[in-house]
């Protein structure tokens, strides 16, 4: 569940800019997302591990814990290249996220 307490203590208490924050991570996260499938097809390891980096701070901001840790071992799994079940990481992070899209941003 989004909860934008820590990104709003993380922005001086300015809800304002919280909201904003919000706006844009409504709009880009699911284009990440879509890139880092792509990324992943392509087999381009650094691209993974940049993508899945961006979108664990991201999740992480929004209280999206669960998320943020499946991108934290996407992550490492990329740097490392243990690619054997960052496949199926992906794909349960996905859909995670679209859940969440579905339930909380876009109802």
């Amino acid at each position: 569940m989004i909860d934008l307490s820590f990104l709003t203590d993380a922005m001086d208490g300015n809800v304002v800019l919280a909201q904003k924050f919000l706006g844009i991570f409504k709009s880009q996260a699911p284009k990440q997302m879509e890139e880092l499938k792509s990324q992943l097809a392509q087999q381009d390891w650094e691209a993974v591990s940049t993508t899945a980096h961006s979108l664990k701070t991201q999740f992480a901001y929004l209280n999206l814990t669960q998320l943020s840790t499946q991108m934290e071992v996407i992550e490492q799994l990329a740097d490392n290249q243990q690619t054997a079940t960052i496949y199926s990481l992906v794909e349960e992070a996905n859909h995670n996220f679209l859940e969440i899209l579905r339930t909380e941003l876009l109802a």
